[in-house]
């Protein structure tokens, strides 16, 4: 099996208990960046690919990973988002020919199952139930994996208020131009027209200059508190401490998984995020401001599942209970059971697991020159990095690096949380490459 891992700070820890279910039950498992998996995937044993998502038609990837026969499943890490605009997520996000090159595509909900098959009738069995992998750790049993990054967290910055912002479509790390062109090939290749692109560009803009003026704001309502600004992956860090560096109460951070920095926190502020999400999930305090409209983030998931606020007043008023512990603001846990499966009982993850059993793949086994090819120019290229400073910072936010050690301390805190400590043999065949196998008896 071999699981590519794009965003680092996002997907990497639930990507790891997946392997870990699986090298458990059996399987030889390579974990590592998917630039590293892509450039090696030709050298690689033709086992299950689990990825990130299967692209939309003609993806290039997915085809030339379908033509060096891998077993292709997929778990989309934006699926909350389908939840919003269910078309352009079909559109965008999978085809008809990348499904026919699928094994399955694996559903946060029955309410996306029933969705992806309206979509793509006729695939039904490749739309497995599983939930989100992610919330596999956001429940009581791993929360212990955080608690020496929660608490040191608390100790240097006190009480806080965390923004996690997701204005990527116009402060994006490369730059408006490189947003704008990315947003405009995907407009075209959803045939969405040119005004509704326009829109979503200045719903956004709406909303982000009105967060900019929002959060010193809240220096002045809480004062025991600091604010720490966590831009999104794709987000220009450069940005928002331009916009705040009058006040040294407000840090803007982007280090390690969000997970402990929601723990840490006082309250989660947000603007339709997936970590709003993820806050309600592990029972964390969180509030969506949404002072304008917005065709992409206002969705029924979020009315649904969230506290809403679309004026300071407002802000103000449901911050402060909530943040005084009151409830009268927070929204029913049953509203989430329906658009998250999996949230008690069965892991998401083993489920996911078990449809990979159900995959026949050959046998195969590494080639032990696998790690020699680092020497080879088209992989000493890679490492040298010389694309421009703007991409370079790009794939950094995407990808921050893990060591053999750090891989492998996240492994020792799983197999303890599944009861199964010591259990995973773990090594580095290739620079950002791991190989997870089961322990001999």
């Amino acid at each position: 099996m071999t699981i590519p891992v794009e965003v680092q700070v996002r997907d990497l820890f639930s990507r790891q208990l997946v392997a870990c279910i699986s090298a458990i039950r059996g399987y030889q498992v390579l974990v590592g960046q998917d630039r590293v998996v892509r450039r090696l995937a030709r050298f690689l044993p033709k086992g299950i690919l689990y990825d990130k998502s299967i692209g939309m038609r003609r993806d290039r990837k997915v085809v030339r990973y379908h033509k060096l026969g891998f077993q292709i499943t997929a778990f989309d890490e934006e699926t909350p988002g389908i939840y919003g605009s269910p078309r352009h997520f079909f559109v965008g996000r999978m085809a008809a020919d990348t499904l026919a090159m699928a094994k399955r595509w694996f559903c946060v909900s029955g309410k996306v199952q029933q969705m992806a098959n309206e979509a793509f009738p006729g695939n039904l069995e490749k739309f497995a139930i599983t939930g989100m992998p992610r919330t596999d750790i956001w429940r009581p049993e791993f929360r212990k994996l955080y608690e020496p990054e929660t608490e040191n967290i608390r100790n240097e910055f006190g009480r806080f208020i965390l923004f996690n912002s997701n204005f990527g479509s116009v402060v994006h790390e490369a730059g408006e131009a490189f947003a704008r062109k990315q947003y405009e090939a995907y407009m075209r290749k959803t045939n969405t027209p040119a005004h509704e692109y326009e829109t979503l560009i200045n719903q956004s803009f709406a909303n982000l200059e009105a967060y900019v003026e929002t959060v010193p704001v809240l220096l002045d309502w809480f004062g025991d508190h600091s604010i720490i600004v966590r831009p999104h992956p794709s987000e220009s860090v450069d940005y928002w401490r331009r916009k705040f560096a009058d006040h040294p109460r407000i840090h803007v951070i982007r280090e390690g998984a969000v997970t402990p920095w929601i723990l840490a926190s006082e309250i989660v502020l947000h603007h339709g995020c997936t970590t709003g999400l993820e806050a309600e999930l592990m029972h964390c305090k969180e509030i969506m401001y949404a002072p304008c409209p917005d065709n992409h983030h206002d969705t029924q998931l979020m009315r649904d599942c969230v506290p809403i606020a679309h004026d300071r007043q407002e802000l103000k008023t449901m911050m402060t209970s909530l943040m005084a512990g009151e409830t009268r603001f927070r929204k029913s846990r049953e509203q989430l059971q329906a658009y998250f499966a999996s949230l008690s009982g069965r892991l998401a993850s083993d489920k996911i697991v078990d449809e990979f059993d159900a995959i026949p793949v050959p046998l195969g086994s590494l080639p032990g020159w696998l790690g020699l090819l680092r020497w080879t120019p088209r992989h000493l290229a890679a490492r040298l990095n010389l694309r421009s400073r703007q991409a370079r910072a790009y794939s950094r936010n995407k990808w921050q690096g893990v060591t053999l050690q750090e891989f492998t301390n996240n492994i020792n805190k799983i197999t303890d949380a599944l009861g199964q400590p010591g259990s995973i043999l773990v090594n580095e065949p290739f620079p950002g490459l791991f190989h997870l196998s089961k322990k001999p008896d």
